[in-house]
């Protein structure tokens, strides 16, 4: 499972339950997304430039085309908003092109939302499961 955020829960075994009185420790990140105008370039340039793989670029949903480029430690997800408003366009038309979010992975997603609220961070994506703080 994984969560989006700029705090995470510790690298424990999934088996482990974290109290949300503990402090927060990363684990493992899942992938750094970025938000840019062409996600087909991008990819491509990137790909070519540090001589890594990328997926094809697929349609997620009506809201954004999204690639990977698989480094060997780590996944960066490319998107780029299409259609109306979403929190991809949102994102872009503040920022302009750029890192969006960094997704952790976590042993058990409640427990880290708990941890999260404890420490003072806000939902702002996400009612259940992948969350974004």
């Amino acid at each position: 499972m994984w969560m989006a955020g700029i705090l995470s829960v510790s690298n424990r075994p999934a088996s482990a339950h974290v109290s949300a009185a503990e402090p927060l420790a990363l684990s493992r990140v899942a992938h750094l997304g970025l938000v840019v105008r062409d996600a087909d370039v991008v990819a491509r340039r990137w790909a070519e430039a540090f001589g890594v793989s990328r997926s094809p670029a697929r349609s997620e949903g009506t809201d954004r085309r999204v690639t990977e480029i698989y480094f060997d430690n780590l996944t960066v997800e490319v998107s780029q908003p299409s259609g109306g408003a979403s929190i991809w366009s949102d994102f872009l038309n503040r920022h302009g092109e750029g890192i969006h979010h960094v997704a952790f992975e976590v042993p058990r997603v409640d427990d880290a939302v708990a941890a999260l609220e404890k420490h003072g961070g806000r939902r702002v994506m996400g009612v259940s499961g992948p969350s974004v703080f």
